[in-house]
């Protein structure tokens, strides 16, 4: 033992074979001691040496050279497996650096399990003790001895492959390798130049052939690689080049095309092979060994030719023929069949290798068989490999089949011919799948007894045994499946002749299959009575033949009796509440009910039922059935099926379905979720490995906007994945009005608590009742006068977190990217920074979703659970008064309510100032009266000041007084004359009368009546939403956030920078508020797709952290973006390695090198649009794409881009508006660049052409900016991001052709305009038309002149 080594002590198993081929054949086995710092070799050193010593002649020592001539003879070594494919470690006894400890892992057990040493046994030891004490030169061998076998030999060499290094290493190199191992495995070398000749002349001989087996593998072995199939491991398992040939991997390239006359040649060329040269007894064993080699493959050859020669043994003809018993003739061409038995046969099904289909027409019947197979493969996916499952008949589909065409006792011989059509599309097998089939087909009209189970494609060393055991199980339990299915087909056809009760029913299918009607004896004596009466041809009780759909007798004594009358009464009250109908229902339509599942259903006539205990009604609550039992009793939409017979029909209700956006895959979307996935694994590992609690994950997303019909109830558009409840007698089912566009709307805002599971396999939506967390918040908000808005999100963040009495140091957020929550707008920049000061984090990250991609989020699970109720839902405001139902009747669209608003409100105005005018001017004549009331009753002189001064006041009032101070005034008569009138109180009368005119519409507040009229439907669906639970916790709807909290985000923007004010809004703005800015560039790190703020070490600036000192590191940890791993192409570092490699990179935060949407967008993608805008050009005229063809734009929520929409002329353009419009606002506004509004089969879409050569990263589109044959005039915004420019602050943000000219950019030419930003980033100012020379000059010289001075 090394006296430097170190480390624990081992003792390590050696067991030394002479024959590696014959591992039974232990020779040696011995324990040696070693540190595991000893390198591999001394271990195997002191194990040889003491191999030697124990079967030298002498006990002594032997030579060290003795050992290290065994040693280099060791052709293999492993750690206690006979595995082929173990680890070989006969690579690492040269190794300086491979020691036993680094060795030592599951791969290798060298310490558990020892090691096995394959040592050829060539090898004659020469005891130390023969040798002189004077060495003299070793004696040639006597050549006579060693031809007579007498004299081992000394000096055996082995044939090594010679590969030309400079080439690329085809399947060739990889068989010839494999032969020379197997030479060498079989102790077959050379001695002298003659043999080594012979064997490199054999040697190509068998690699000729062997790549022949090799290309044409599945046909001559009957199995994709790499196995052997079961059948054959008898015959050829044993054959080691087979197995050598299964093991390469070079070029995969197979045929099943083989001619004879090529097999004849191998054939011949095997059988011709010549090892004359080795007929010598220390060769004999090798040679008879590979001579059976040979004799494998020329069988495998002559048996492929005798097939295609028709020439098959009896057992192969028998498979082929079409003669053999139990196999379906589907199978028979199938060359990896087997028949085990004279009725059962095996096939493997390889999806690689199966048959191309024929292309036909497809019937019902053949869509029917295709549909079933279709799902037997989905079943087999989802299961595990060698799990077989029975096809019996309703697994094929003929029940489903025979409902679905309404022939409920299909005919034997219709239902063999679906079996044959079954099995012929099974044959095909399906891709990426290889499938076993195992059993046998009865004949006539007898079930089929087949079993099918999945295997992995590429088998491992286990699959033979797994198969066969896989086998055996199916015949253990073929009997029982065959007893249920007859059993199954009894209970079908007596369900479909007569209602007979379930119990009487298995009586009486006892005495039929078991000549007992009550084997067990669990039934009771009245059905076996009725059953021998049957038999016995005796009267029967016929109350047994009842409807018993109709009589519900479950726990009651007898017909009609049920224990549930109540609880169906009351489900009755919550489907059918007529006395609550209201304005919500119309007399010739029916709504959707209360309940909106079943479980709501039970809960709320549980409800009913207990409020019935507690007013008295009932002295306690009665029975409630189970959920199954409650489906039971709709009516069933087929009678004949078995779910149809526990129907009752006490319930008289059915489910029905009520009868009545643009996604596209985005290039980022792989990015994004790598990057998503990185903060995930920070997340777990933050709250579970270091059991801190401050993290807190959130979610937040708009849902869909539910539409609100005007004068009928309009559906929701939500897609039900199940049927609605409505009344068993209802003729209309369940109906709505069928309005595309409408222009009420109300807006979901849903704030998702995520759960953190413990692992990244657990469920980051609300996990499970016990441990998880995760809970769904909902606010309404009116989508036409309360948009969705950035700081309101937050605000209502901050609201959710509150009542959940969190207070988190570090907050993750994840929302979908749209307009209000684009990280690319300065004003959600703001808002999130204002997030992150007003809950004083010590780190906030906001995650985006890649656009059209918003699935990953996990708050988009919860759309799912608010589309329960929504489901089967139809809505309508409430009645407005009759000014504003008035004014609503042109108003098709929320734009056009918008402007309605706004001419509203400035008549309102009008209105109250008027009606203020009014009230002076009534008020001055009050006084006047009361004046001149008072100067009469005490008698005071009118004077003449008296006089003007009342007169004045009259004035104002608006009144001229005539004789004697009264008011006079002309009326017309009913016969058509004038009457004059004097009064002194009549002007009084007059100006009141004006004001009652006026006050209405003084009064009148249209948004608020607005409000008030959605008001109804919105706390219907706050209501539905409330009853929603998940993982039983219920959905929280809050009400919206007040101005306070919003503006309270606002003011902690003010503390950074006083400049601030809510009007900053966009990238032009950034620049009043240089310490926001400061503040961002300092605290975050900001990508396309995620913002990350994190407090900074100056305690004046942001204070102390609130983190826990041993969490601190890895709560502040920042990930580094996704980039490509060069080892594993197509995918990204995980999160540990990208943490490894670019430790201490600032860089990898921010790093887009691997950004897909960066980079040129595929070739293949972009030549399919450019080629569909091209069509459009040829088909509408090639101008169509010019400027003075722009009609209007649409703006991308994601990217807030300017999208032109074009028109062949502007009088078609007029007359669609209203439907792009409409359109617009049926997809919540959410366009996306390149998107189609409308398809281009829609005729629409020749009218309202678009660009579909587009996305977020393409430039503004040339036609958008203004021309002067055009009349539409749009506002200049940055040709490269969008950006608009104030008009206040004209040429200071945005550069049009005056600015540039004067920076002297243009270079001669129009440009179009661009951004500060832009030009700061090098981004190109585009130029168009001609070059004015001399402006290009006059340029260069000014630029050049500001360079020297």
């Amino acid at each position: 033992m090394d006296s430097n080594a170190t480390g624990n002590v081992a003792y390590i198993s050696l067991r030394i074979y002479e024959n590696a081929n014959r591992p039974e054949t232990k020779k040696f086995r011995t324990r040696v001691s070693s540190f595991d710092s000893d390198h591999l070799s001394t271990v195997i050193k002191k194990g040889v040496r003491i191999y030697l010593e124990d079967v030298s002649t002498n006990r002594g020592d032997v030579d060290a050279n003795a050992v290290d001539d065994a040693i280099k003879r060791i052709r293999k070594m492993t750690c206690g497996t006979t595995d082929p494919s173990a680890m070989n470690l006969v690579q690492f006894i040269n190794d300086p650096h491979a020691t036993v400890a680094l060795l030592d892992c599951d791969d290798s057990p060298i310490i558990n399990k020892g090691i096995d040493i394959y040592l050829p046994k060539a090898i004659e030891v020469v005891d130390v003790d023969d040798v002189s004490e004077s060495p003299k030169k070793k004696p040639k061998p006597n050549a006579f001895e060693v031809l007579r076998g007498r004299e081992l030999l000394l000096n055996v060499q082995y044939l090594e492959f010679d590969t030309d290094l400079d080439r690329e290493r085809n399947i060739a190199d990889e068989i010839g390798d494999a032969i020379c191992a197997v030479f060498s495995d079989i102790n077959l070398g050379y001695v002298t130049g003659d043999q080594q000749a012979l064997l490199k002349r054999n040697h190509n001989t068998m690699k000729n052939s062997l790549c022949f087996i090799r290309k044409h593998w599945p046909t001559l072995i009957r199995a994709s690689f790499p196995h052997i199939p079961v059948e054959e491991e008898i015959q050829f398992s044993k054959s080691k080049l087979l197995i050598a040939l299964a093991d390469t991997t070079c070029g995969k390239k197979d045929s099943q095309s083989m001619q004879v006359e090529k097999i004849a040649h191998h054939i011949s060329a095997l059988s011709k092979l010549l090892w004359n040269a080795f007929a010598i007894p220390a060769f004999k064993e090798a040679i008879d060994s590979i001579k059976a080699e040979t004799k494998y493959l020329t069988d495998i050859l002559e048996r492929h030719r005798s097939y295609l020669k028709g020439k098959l043994s009896p057992a192969m003809r028998s498979i082929t023929s079409g003669k053999s018993r139990g196999v379906a003739s589907a199978f028979k061409k199938n060359l990896n069949l087997v028949q085990l038995s004279e009725d059962e046969f095996h096939v493997q099904i390889d999806s690689a290798f199966r048959p191309n289909r024929p292309k036909m027409q497809r019937s019902k019947f053949a869509t029917s068989v295709k549909d079933s197979v279709t799902n037997v493969f989905s079943i087999l996916r989802h299961s595990n490999d060698y799990m077989p499952v029975f096809l019996n008949d309703a697994m094929m589909g003929i029940d489903k089949f025979a409902n679905d065409t309404s022939d409920s006792f299909m005919s034997p011989v219709s239902r063999a011919k679906y079996r044959h059509k079954f099995r012929d599309e099974l044959a095909y097998g399906i891709a990426h799948m290889t499938i076993h089939v195992f059993g046998k087909v009865n004949s006539g009209s007898d079930t089929d007894s087949l079993f099918v189970w999945k295997v992995p494609t590429v088998q491992s060393p286990q699959h033979v045994g797994l198969v066969a055991k896989t086998i055996e199980s199916c015949r253990k339990s073929l009997p029982k499946e065959v007893s249920k299915e007859a059993v199954r087909q009894f209970n079908a056809v007596i369900n479909g002749l007569t209602s007979l009760p379930a119990k009487a029913r298995d009586a009486l299918r006892n005495i039929i299959f078991a000549d007992d009607p009550n084997p067990d004896e669990s039934l009771a004596d009245e059905y076996i009575d009725f059953v021998m009466n049957v038999c016995a041809g005796e009267p029967i009780d016929e109350s047994m033949l009842v409807d018993g759909r109709a009589s519900n007798s479950r726990g009651g004594k007898g017909f009609d009796a049920t224990k549930f009358d109540e609880f169906w009464t009351a489900c009755k009250e919550v489907l059918m509440p007529d006395a609550r109908a209201e304005e919500r229902r119309h007399s010739d339509v029916m709504y959707s009910s209360e309940a909106h599942s079943i479980p709501n259903l039970i809960a709320k006539a549980t409800a009913v039922l207990q409020k019935k205990v507690v007013d008295g009604k009932l002295d306690e609550l009665p029975p409630i059935p189970c959920q199954e039992w409650v489906a039971c009793q709709f009516v069933p939409n087929c009678a004949h099926r078995d779910a149809a017979s526990k129907f009752t029909g006490r319930l008289e209700m059915k489910r029905a379905v009520q009868s009545r956006t643009l996604r596209k895959e985005h290039p980022d979307e792989h990015w994004v979720r790598a990057l998503i996935r990185y903060y995930k694994e920070w997340m777990v590992e933050l709250k579970h490995d270091e059991k801190f609690d401050g993290i807190e994950y959130w979610g937040q997303d708009d849902k869909a906007k539910i539409p609100i019909g005007e004068q009928v109830h309009v559906s929701t558009g939500t897609r039900a994945n199940n049927r609605g409840m409505v009344s068993a007698t209802n003729d209309n089912h369940l109906n709505a009005g069928d309005h595309d566009y409408v222009v009420g709307r109300v807006i979901p805002h849903v704030s998702l608590h995520t759960n953190i599971p413990p692992d990244m396999s657990g469920s980051f939506f609300v996990g499970d009742e016990e441990t998880g967390c995760g809970q769904i918040y909902v606010t309404l908000t009116d989508a036409v006068f309360d948009p969705s808005e950035i700081f309101d999100h937050c605000a209502q963040l901050i609201d959710a977190l509150e009542d959940k009495k969190l207070k988190p140091t570090v907050l993750v957020l994840q929302t979908d990217g749209g307009p209000d929550h684009s990280l690319r707008r300065v004003a959600v920049k703001l808002a999130l920074v204002a997030l992150f000061l007003e809950l004083q984090l010590d780190r906030l990250v906001v995650l985006r979703c890649a656009p059209n991609g918003s699935a990953g989020n996990p708050v988009e699970r919860s759309m799912s659970v608010l589309n329960l109720p929504l489901a089967h839902t139809s809505l309508r405001r409430a009645d407005m008064p009759p000014y504003a139902e008035d004014a609503m009747k042109n108003v098709n669209s929320m734009a056009a309510l918008r402007q309605l608003a706004c001419k509203m409100d400035g008549k309102q105005k009008e209105a109250a100032k008027e009606k203020a005018n009014l009230e002076q001017r009534l008020n001055a004549a009050l006084a006047c009266n009361d004046l001149q009331s008072f100067i009469s009753k005490h008698d005071f002189v009118e004077t003449a000041q008296v006089n003007a001064t009342i007169s004045s006041i009259y004035s104002f009032a608006g009144v001229k007084l005539g004789r004697n101070n009264n008011v006079t005034a002309a009326m017309e008569t009913d016969d058509g004359g004038v009457q004059v009138e004097r009064s002194g109180t009549l002007h009084v009368d007059v100006l009141r009368h004006q004001l009652a005119q006026v006050d209405p519409s003084a009064s009148r507040n249209f948004r608020n009546d607005w409000s008030e009229s959605v008001k109804k439907p919105m706390d219907l669906i706050a209501e539905k939403f409330a009853q929603l639970e998940t993982s039983g916790r219920k959905v929280i709807v809050r009400p919206r956030v007040t101005a306070d909290k919003v503006q309270a985000l606002h003011s902690q923007l003010e503390k950074v920078d006083p400049n601030y004010s809510s009007a900053i809004m966009t990238k032009e703005h950034l620049g009043k508020v240089p310490l926001i800015g400061q503040f961002i560039e300092t605290h975050g790190v900001i990508s396309p797709y995620h913002v990350d703020l994190v407090k900074c070490k100056n305690h004046a600036c942001c204070g102390e952290l609130k983190t826990p000192l041993h969490v601190q590191e890895l709560a502040l940890q920042r990930q580094p973006t996704p980039v490509n791993d060069p080892a594993n192409a197509g995918h990204f570092y995980c999160r540990n390695d990208a943490l490894k490699v670019f430790a201490g990179n600032t860089a990898a935060f921010t790093n887009l090198s691997d950004l897909p949407s960066q980079s040129v967008e595929k070739a293949t993608t972009k030549a399919e649009k450019k080629k569909r805008d091209t069509a459009i050009a040829k088909a509408l005229g090639k101008n169509i794409w010019a400027a003075n063809r722009v009609r209007c734009f649409v703006t991308c929520f994601h990217c807030a881009k300017r999208r032109c929409v074009y028109s062949p002329d502007k009088a078609g353009y007029l007359l669609a508006a209203t439907a792009l419009t409409q359109k617009l606002e049926s997809v919540s506004e959410r366009y996306s660049c390149g998107d189609l509004l409308f398809d281009d089969s829609d005729p629409l879409s020749k009218v309202l052409v678009q660009k579909m050569n587009l996305t977020c990263e393409s430039d503004i589109e040339n036609g958008y900016y203004n021309d002067h044959d055009r009349a539409l005039r749009l506002q200049d915004i940055c040709f490269h991001c969008g950006e608009t420019e104030d008009t206040g602050s004209a040429g200071t943000f945005l550069l049009g052709q005056k600015q540039l000219e004067e920076r002297c950019l243009t270079g001669g030419y129009t440009c179009r305009p661009i951004c500060v930003e832009c030009l700061e980033m090098k981004r190109k100012v585009v130029t168009f038309g001609r070059k004015d020379e001399l402006k290009a000059r006059e340029e260069k010289r000014r630029a050049h002149s500001r360079s020297t001075s």
